[in-house]
C-alpha cells in the first residue's frame, strides 16, 4: 500500500473506533446504560468495519457462536485476533493487561469489560476465576481465552490448562476456536515486534486473508487432558488450514 493509503488507514483505524464509542457514550446519556445486546451488536459491527479498514479479508468461516454464554478458547497470533473473534461472536476478552493501552484495540476491549490481567500479580490472576464465572453466569456473556497465554505463529507453547479448570469448576461450556491468516508472519505480533512499527508495516502490506473456525461447543471433562488434547487438534486443523485455505 501506498504510504498515503496506509496514512488514511492509519487514522480511520482510530476514527472507526472513536466513532463507535462516541455512539455508545452518547446513547448512555440519553436513556442510561447501553442494554449488553445492543452493546454486543455495536462492538460486533465496529469489529467488522475494522477489519475493513484494515485490510483483512475473511475468506474462510466454519461454525458459530455459540447460543449458549461459553467459554471460548483457541490459538493466539496477532492483535487482529480480537476483532476477527469479534466479528464473529460477541465476547467479552481475558487478556494481558497490556492490551488495554493498545491505541485502538484497547479503547474497543475496554469498553466491552474486557478481563485484564496483570502477570505479575498473583492477586490479579486470582481474580480471573471469578471474574469469568460471574460474566458467564450472571451476565450471559461468552467470554474469550488464548490458553498459550502468548502470540505466536506455530502454536507450540502448551496451553495453560487454567482456563479448562474454570469451565471444569463451574459447569461452563467450551467453545473451541482457530484463526490464522496469510500472510502470516506480517500479521502475526510476535517475539521482538513493537505495536506501532507493526501496525504501520501492516498498513502498508497487501491485503490480508483470514480464516476462523468456531466448533461446537463441549464440556470439559478432565482440564489438563482437555486442554492437551484439544491443543493438538488446534495445531493439526492450523497446518490443514494453511495447505488448503489460500488457494
Amino acid at each position: 500500500m501506498h504510504p498515503l493509503a496506509a496514512t488514511q488507514s492509519f487514522f480511520d483505524v482510530f476514527g472507526s473506533t472513536a466513532r463507535y464509542i462516541a455512539i455508545s457514550h452518547e446513547f448512555e446519556e440519553k436513556y442510561g446504560a447501553m442494554p449488553r445486546r445492543i452493546l454486543q451488536g455495536l462492538m460486533t459491527r465496529w469489529a467488522k468495519n475494522l477489519l475493513r479498514v484494515i485490510n483483512v479479508h475473511v475468506v474462510h468461516k466454519q461454525g458459530t457462536a455459540s447460543q449458549q454464554p461459553c467459554l471460548m478458547v483457541g490459538n493466539h497470533i496477532s492483535y487482529v485476533d480480537i476483532p476477527l473473534l469479534m466479528s464473529a461472536s460477541p465476547a467479552v476478552f481475558v487478556a494481558k493487561k497490556e492490551v488495554g493501552s493498545y491505541p485502538f484495540i484497547g479503547m474497543g476491549c475496554k469498553r466491552l469489560e474486557t478481563v485484564l490481567v496483570d502477570r505479575n500479580s498473583n492477586r490479579s490472576r486470582s481474580l480471573v476465576a471469578k471474574q469469568v464465572a460471574e460474566a458467564i453466569q450472571m451476565r450471559g456473556q461468552t467470554v474469550a481465552i488464548f490458553p498459550s497465554g502468548t502470540t505466536t505463529i506455530d502454536e507450540q507453547k502448551p496451553w495453560r490448562f487454567g482456563a479448562f479448570s474454570i469451565a471444569k469448576k463451574f459447569d461452563i461450556p467450551i467453545q473451541p476456536f482457530v484463526i490464522d491468516y496469510h500472510p502470516l508472519r506480517s500479521t502475526a505480533f510476535i517475539g521482538d515486534d513493537y505495536l506501532a512499527p507493526h501496525l504501520w508495516a501492516f498498513l502498508r502490506g497487501q491485503p490480508v486473508k483470514a480464516a476462523i473456525e468456531l466448533w461446537e461447543p463441549r464440556q470439559v471433562r478432565d482440564p489438563q487432558t482437555d486442554a492437551r488434547e484439544l491443543h493438538e487438534a488446534v495445531k493439526k486443523r492450523l497446518n490443514e488450514i494453511r495447505t488448503h485455505c489460500y488457494n
